[in-house]
């Protein structure tokens, strides 16, 4: 048999990697905890809560950015709570437990406030491209220029229920600082006395799981009366039926497609009684070895997927030594049609595919089907279409992920492979798919591809 040699040729022109990242953004939004500084819970109850609410630490500072100076304020624990073009004011968000199907209703009252003039607060800043970097641009709106009134409006903002976990919550935002752009003035809020109270709902008191309960006590505020307003969620991916139940499950590997086949001899030889298989108990288990998908709403299998088998045992109902059975295995990697062209698919978890075998658990097992005898030959087929794969999994972008790439070219380079192929018709038509990836905008990327 005559066996060629033929040679693919990658010329990658000046291919540059540039990588950027923003410099540091403000703040954002922190984690709230059950106690932050500040806080007190005067009362609560299945009717609601009562609080008031203190900044502590309240500092202001003063921010020169191109020539101009501006005013950014904080205190203890606070977090950014604006927008971009929106004066940077400092919030608290508090998260407290409601019961289910409540409405929540708030109020509050302002103590202790007071005003500071000729305040130039400083906007949150946008980001527009320059130099090929993103940079911050401070900008106050428009419609901040001539608001006549305090933003924001209220002290506080409430937003639409959610779940966490089994408890249904409700984010609350503390803002005890207000700015009156037009002119430039701040009003500083030294305690805030703030009412909750829920409308309607059902209370429902589930007892709450030790592992839960530290959790739910740092998450929500009102934890004491949040016990009483557990949901209670049905259980969620669960399977149908165990398929580990039932006896031994024997491991298989398989690297690559073919029939597979398993003698008696070879489970002796491994130390299996073999007078003690039913041959019609032997059962082959899998789940195709692709990746399962990413998104937990895509259709998946409950669990193991059973094979069909072919079992030849003689007929004498015993899986003797020469008795053997045969089964079609997969390896991780193959090809596979995607919108009606074949694509190499690397499976990024695993080299291996693993099967299952078991018996004599008392269950019948799944078989091949028969078909019937093939028509006579009308043709005879004398070539067929191969095909070749490479890929030089190398590195990723972030050293993280599973987008790996191959050899990388900081400049002219070139990359050769040996396709070596069996008896290759000459001539031939020959389809040939690349994928490249140019990070950089700087320059013009240029691909040559030769085959010889």
């Amino acid at each position: 048999m005559r066996k060629d040699k033929s040679r693919l040729t990658f010329i990658i022109l000046p291919l540059l990697l540039f990588l950027s990242l923003p410099p540091n953004t403000l703040p954002l939004f922190s984690q709230p905890v059950s106690r932050p500084p500040g806080l007190t819970i005067v009362a609560q109850d299945r009717g609601g809560v009562d609080f008031t609410f203190e900044p502590r630490g309240l500092n202001r500072q003063t921010v020169e950015i191109g020539g101009v100076r501006y005013s950014r304020i904080i205190f203890d624990g606070s977090s950014l709570a604006s927008e971009p073009g929106h004066p940077e004011l400092p919030a608290r968000t508090l998260v407290f437990a409601v019961p289910p199907g409540a409405e929540v209703r708030v109020e509050v009252r302002a103590e202790l406030r007071e005003e500071w003039k000729d305040v130039n607060l400083i906007p949150v800043p946008s980001w527009k491209t320059g130099n090929h970097l993103p940079e911050p641009e401070y900008r106050l709106a428009k419609d901040f220029q001539k608001m006549a009134g305090w933003f924001p409006a209220t002290y506080v903002s409430v937003e639409a229920p959610g779940m966490l976990g089994d408890v249904r919550v409700v984010r609350v935002h503390l803002f005890p600082v207000r700015y009156l752009a037009a002119e430039h003035r701040v009003e500083v809020a030294h305690r805030l006395d703030v009412r909750l109270r829920w409308v309607g709902g059902s209370a429902t008191k589930v007892p709450v799981r030790p592992e839960a309960e530290a959790f739910y006590r740092r998450a929500v505020a009102n934890f004491s009366s949040a016990k009483e307003w557990l949901s209670v969620s049905p259980p969620r991916l669960q399977k149908r039926k165990d398929f580990w139940l039932g006896g031994p499950y024997y491991k298989i590997s398989v690297d690559h497609d073919g029939i597979y086949r398993i003698t008696g001899k070879f489970l002796k030889d491994h130390g299996i009684d073999i007078a003690s298989i039913d041959p019609r108990t032997l059962k082959v288990f899998n789940n195709g070895g692709r990746p399962l998908p990413q998104s937990l709403d895509a259709p998946r299998p409950d669990g193991l997927i059973e094979n069909a088998i072919l079992v030849s045992d003689g007929g004498d109902g015993k899986f003797n030594e020469d008795d053997y059975l045969l089964f079609y295995g997969r390896g991780v990697n193959g090809w596979e049609f995607e919108n009606g062209q074949l694509r190499h698919k690397l499976n990024p978890y695993t080299f291996t595919n693993i099967y299952w075998l078991t018996f004599s658990d008392g269950v019948s097992g799944k078989r091949m089907a028969k078909v019937g005898e093939f028509p006579a030959a009308q043709s005879t087929l004398n070539t067929f279409t191969d095909r070749r794969y490479f890929e030089d999994e190398l590195r990723t972008l972030h050293s993280s992920g599973l987008v790996w790439f191959g050899p990388e070219f900081n400049e002219t380079g070139e990359k050769t492979y040996l396709l070596d192929f069996q008896q290759p018709l000459s001539p031939s038509q020959v389809s040939l798919l690349a994928r490249v990836y140019g990070a950089s905008t700087l320059t013009t990327h240029r691909f040559s591809f030769e085959l010889a």
